[in-house]
This record gives structure tokens, sequence and C-alpha cells, in this order.
């Protein structure tokens, strides 16, 4: 198992069971998110930005974390102020 060095590795890990999702909440809790950035152009937004909090969006899409799992994760991100924007702010 390589060492992750973004959040989307760290999903790729847990859906390919190098890790298991508990682990990946513990990592995702504690990850540095970058900010998502949001363009006016249509095709940009079909981009997932692999180190920003997108990451756990699509971790929740793909039923690897539930509803109570994500929201752990966007409260504790967003309550350390590093939600880059996932609160909408």
């Amino acid at each position: 198992m390589t060492e992750p060095t973004t959040a989307m590795d760290l999903v790729r890990q847990a859906q390919h069971g190098e890790i298991s999702v508990d682990e990946l909440i513990v990592a995702l809790l504690e990850w540095e998110f970058e900010p998502s950035y949001k363009t006016t152009d249509l095709a940009d937004d079909w981009e997932l930005r692999d180190n920003s909090f997108e990451v756990v969006t699509y971790a929740f899409i793909v039923d690897l974390i539930d509803e109570e799992q994500y929201s752990r994760i966007f409260s504790y991100v967003e309550a350390r102020g590093r939600g880059d924007g996932a609160a909408g702010g």
C-alpha cells in the first residue's frame, strides 16, 4: 500500500479494501483539504479536485460512506475552519 498524497488516494484505498472505512473517516477528519474552485464554464463542473472536500462528497455518492459519516466529516471540517466552502462559505 502506497502512502496517500491526495484525499482521493484515501478514497481509492478504501474502495479497494486497502484501508477500512473507519480508517478512511479518521484520515478524512484530519485531512488538509484544498479549496474547491468553481468556474462559470459548465465543463469545469465535471472536474473532481482530488484534494478538496469534493472527495468526501464523492465517497458519499458512491456509497462508501453513509449520510451520518458524511455529516460527521462535514461538521468537523467546517468547525476546524478547513471546509473550503463546503458549507457554502
